[in-house]
């Protein structure tokens, strides 16, 4: 992926937490029900904490009180005090102050390409470039407590950089460029017990070639969709896109449309009834599916790479590498109801600011009640929408 050099105010959506910098679109935790927060009086700009970190940030996880950013960085500086501190790949926020977590400081010795909180939300699941996490041998994917930072005696092992990790009940779901995982033949694919980080036995999910890059879950369907570049998956023709059991790792039924001989898909999320994909290839785009169906319910097309998606309340929120969606000017990030047949954008033009803001009410778009007033909105736990701002903030 190309790398990003645009300012990012992840205090839009990810709690109250302003940080400037190079930006890369990345991971996040798996999407849950969003909340409304009480209205409250916006900061004064001398009231926010703001940081800028010294490279990129390429994935979030947000909890109930802390934002927990990964990335490609060996500092972090207050912009107003020009206090800096030395951190590596890993930064922790409080999520109602902004205030950085002077005491929670793990280290990786490459870049943070994913994270994920497990259930009882106690650990941090971390993937990446690395090869140790606090000067432990931890082979591109680890876990360290959320409450300290310290690396847990989780000792599972990619062969490559693992790009996505998916946490379900007592599995990880990890997807990247590898071809072996704990020494055993798993290319692109594997799952791994979430205590232990043992592999499971007899599941057989594996691409083909290339590689896999993104992951979501479909409940009803008990469906693993896997997204990446690839053309076969778990020994079935799959272009770019399709889902194997949860339970097995075999092909479903599922076997979208191609949309393009170079098409890759970057990012996946699900409501539950679709599937929603953002790709690069010829310009770029982002695919809705309705589950079961081979055929896309819609597409938005974009003039650039779309690199990550979210979705929050009505909206589909897209980032990436473009000026223009659908033939209309937006600058780098854009909205569309999501339930709409032909992915209708919201009549927001100019900043991403004021996109996010937007939602649809009774057939027009309105202003969100909360945000227009509340920037430092506080998202709902697990809230996956900082992962399409830190693509192009």
């Amino acid at each position: 992926m190309t790398r990003w050099t645009r300012p990012l105010f992840a205090g839009l959506i990810a709690g109250a937490l302003v940080v400037s910098g190079q930006l890369q679109p990345g991971s996040a935790s798996p999407a849950s029900p969003r909340t409304t927060a009480p209205s409250a009086e916006p900061p004064t700009k001398a009231q926010r904490p703001e940081w800028q970190v010294s490279g990129l940030v390429y994935t979030s996880v947000v909890t109930r009180t802390r934002i927990y950013l990964g990335g490609d960085f060996t500092s972090i500086t207050n912009v107003a005090t020009r206090e800096t501190l030395t951190r590596h790949n890993l930064v922790a926020f409080n999520r109602s102050t902004g205030r950085i977590l002077r005491d929670w400081r793990p280290t990786t010795d490459g870049a943070v390409r994913t994270l994920a909180s497990s259930p009882s939300h106690d650990q941090l699941f971390v993937g990446g470039a690395f090869q140790r996490i606090n000067g432990h041998s931890r082979t591109h994917i680890g876990v360290v407590s959320l409450a300290t930072g310290h690396t847990t005696a989780w000792t599972g092992a990619a062969s490559g950089t693992v790009r996505d990790i998916l946490v379900r009940r007592d599995r990880a779901y990890v997807a990247g460029v590898f071809r072996r995982f704990n020494g055993q033949p798993h290319r692109g694919l594997a799952a791994v017990r979430r205590v232990g980080g043992g592999l499971i036995p007899g599941w057989r999910g594996r691409i083909g070639q290339a590689r896999a890059l993104a992951l979501a879950v479909t409940p009803k369907t008990h469906a693993l969709v896997v997204g990446g570049a690839f053309s076969t998956l778990s020994g079935r023709p799959r272009s770019f896109l399709g889902s194997v059991h949860v339970s097995d790792g075999t092909t479903t039924g599922w076997r979208p449309k191609a949309e393009c001989p170079t098409c890759q898909v970057l990012d996946l999320d699900s409501d539950g009834r679709r599937v929603y994909a953002s790709m690069a290839g010829p310009g770029g785009r982002v695919l809705a599916y309705s589950i079961g169906s081979n055929n896309s319910r819609w597409r938005a097309k974009t003039n650039g790479n779309v690199q990550a998606l979210d979705l929050y309340e009505e909206l589909v929120v897209i980032g990436g590498h473009f000026s223009r969606a659908k033939g209309i000017e937006r600058s780098q990030v854009a909205g569309a109801e999501r339930s709409h047949r032909q992915a209708r954008l919201l009549r927001t033009a100019g900043s991403p600011t004021d996109a996010a803001r937007r939602v649809r009410g009774q057939g027009r778009d309105r202003l969100h009640p909360d945000w227009g007033r509340v920037p430092w909105r506080r998202p709902a736990q697990g809230t996956r929408l900082c992962r399409a701002t830190n693509a192009v903030m």
